[in-house]
């Protein structure tokens, strides 16, 4: 499991996780950009104030105009970065591969086109080695190929959970009696270690998911 050195976090996987995290180093630095100006003029604007020539500015519309169709233009570059992102995760493309998951209390169905039905439920502490993750082994795991398309179709038993892989940016809800789907793309091979990220009862940390990254030869 690959770690960032500087901030201890996991390293994402998969070009939605690449392009999410661009974007919100655009916005922090954006949002950096108008606090500066946003002090700029506020410092001006003290100065015309002290110096008695206050009503040029209070009465110029043209000025007012101007800062507002710029913010409008701020909120726009904001805006786009967030609907192509919307945009790429839509169905496009066909999948190589589609694995159904079903959310019970309190453990998970891994249904796959070859293998059948899996259930994976969480390991005791005596069963679990020194190297390994406490609470994050599980008994089975999603096995999924790197380097195509798959896709999951998520789905509840009992009442409403979530399948949450942060490191490839998933997040899908389990809705009983609806199937909702989502596209996943790993771009390397690996351990992704999720969690159901739905308040869905007493155990709901002790179901955790583990999903393993092999190349598409094993399939």
């Amino acid at each position: 499991m690959k770690f960032n050195s500087s901030l201890r976090m996991h390293s994402y996987t998969g070009r939605m996780m690449f392009l999410s995290i661009r974007m919100v180093n655009q916005i922090m630095l954006l949002l950096v950009m108008v606090r500066m100006v946003v002090l700029s003029i506020r410092m001006v604007g003290y100065l015309v104030w002290t110096a008695g020539s206050n009503k040029y500015c209070s009465e110029d519309w043209t000025l007012e105009l101007c800062w507002t169709i710029r913010m409008i233009f701020r909120m726009i570059k904001l805006s786009l970065p967030s609907l192509r992102l919307l945009y790429l995760q839509e169905e496009r493309f066909a999948s190589r591969m589609t694995a159904r998951i079903i959310r019970m209390q309190w453990f998970w169905e891994y249904d796959y086109p070859t293998k059948g039905v899996e259930r994976s439920v969480i390991l005791g502490t005596d069963e679990v080695s020194r190297m390994q993750r406490r609470l994050g082994r599980m008994s089975r795991m999603l096995f999924l190929p790197v380097g195509v398309r798959t896709r999951l179709l998520v789905t509840s038993a009992d009442v409403l959970h979530a399948f949450s892989l942060p490191e490839c940016n998933v997040k899908v809800d389990a809705v009983p009696g609806r199937l909702n789907s989502r596209m996943l793309f790993l771009s390397r091979p690996g351990f992704f270690y999720g969690q159901c990220s739905e308040l869905c009862g007493r155990m709901m940390t002790f179901i955790p998911i583990l999903v393993i990254g092999l190349p598409v030869e094993f399939f």
